[in-house]
């Protein structure tokens, strides 16, 4: 009796910890993370890095589809830009389709298709140039599923505002529903 009731301890350990059980199953998830962002201006020759702050939340529809939701919060930006001091505050939110390919049962490789929103306040030498807008985003990554719930994400991907690259490295945590 003691040998089955072994047997049976064993057989469900190892089927709770089983790769098939730890994919991301359809559903809703929530997610946040920290990164860095560079931009680069064309037309003044500006180039910067610094800190930024992301949220998002999504729908995974199947094993190779998702639609997600994100707000991204960038700290400010500052660089000497001909003998002034510029500075750059951005933040911006977006949505988008996000096509993946699973490799086994704990890692997938995705893309991401969207558009952003954003505000944009730039000032240099005692001015100040507000800007709002929205434009195409694309990227891509992958997530690491850590079990049922949780997985941890690498992301890079890309704003393109007119003449201004906007290109964002981020990790994040993100819990599954």
């Amino acid at each position: 009796m003691k040998k089955y009731i072994v047997s049976g301890f064993t057989a469900a350990a190892a089927l709770a910890f089983s790769p098939a059980l730890l994919a991301a199953q359809p559903g809703a998830y929530v997610g946040g993370g920290v990164g860095v962002y560079t931009l680069d201006i064309d037309d003044i020759d500006y180039d910067d890095s610094a800190a930024l702050l992301r949220g998002f939340a999504g729908f995974r529809l199947n094993d190779n589809w998702a639609i997600e939701g994100d707000y991204q919060r960038f700290s400010e930006a500052e660089d000497d830009f001909l003998g002034v001091d510029a500075e750059l505050d951005f933040e911006g939110y977006g949505v988008a389709l996000r096509p993946i390919i699973p490799l086994g049962n704990l890692v997938d490789l995705y893309g991401k298709i969207g558009w952003t929103w954003y505000d944009a306040d730039a000032s240099a030498g005692g001015f100040t140039i507000s800007d709002s807008g929205d434009d195409f985003t694309w990227g891509g990554g992958v997530d690491f599923h850590l079990g049922d719930l949780l997985t941890l994400r690498g992301e890079v991907s890309r704003i393109e505002i007119d003449d201004t690259d906007l290109n964002l490295v981020s990790a994040a945590v993100l819990l599954r529903f």
